[in-house]
């Protein structure tokens, strides 16, 4: 079994409920999953409002960022860095949005897959519309010569 170390990253932008929800997944994760080292929050918006999200300075193994907005790609590259720069490292990061409906069970997953791999390689997942849930928005991607992303599928019915 091949040694996991994971962090995660999260990007916001001003969505407390679906980040709060997300992070109510992942705290309890953090403290029972010991591939799980560290998970990186960036908020490019207003300071926090929502209880667990205010409380999340007193967790031990996340850290909040605050900057101003620079877009997904400059929270997510912050998270990267801020990876990159940790005193611990880790053998693989994963990156999540604000946006998301999530459970544990999906890091457990990744978790495991990673650990049976015998080479290093990326691990995608498929996403659902959040306001129609029976439209797939992507599934899977891969890079182009030019370093575009090309979903293999998106706007699928799963109907």
């Amino acid at each position: 079994m091949r040694d996991v170390r994971l962090s995660i990253d999260l990007c916001t932008f001003n969505r407390e409920d679906l980040l709060a929800d997300t992070m109510a997944e992942l705290i309890p994760l953090l403290a029972a999953e010991p591939a799980l080292r560290r998970i990186i929050l960036v908020n490019q918006g207003q300071p926090f409002r929502h209880p667990i999200l205010t409380a999340l300075h007193e967790t031990r193994g996340i850290e909040v960022v605050y900057q101003p907005n620079r877009s997904g790609c400059g929270g997510f590259a912050r998270t990267m860095i801020e990876t990159l720069c940790a005193a611990a490292p880790v053998t693989h990061h994963l990156s999540m949005d604000d946006d998301i409906l999530f459970g544990a069970r999906v890091v457990q997953r990744a978790i495991h897959f990673f650990g049976q791999t015998t080479r290093d390689v990326g691990l995608g997942g498929l996403s659902t519309e959040l306001e129609d849930r029976q439209c797939l928005h992507k599934a899977g991607a891969m890079v182009a010569k030019d370093r575009y992303y090309l979903p293999y599928e998106k706007g699928a019915s799963l109907g």
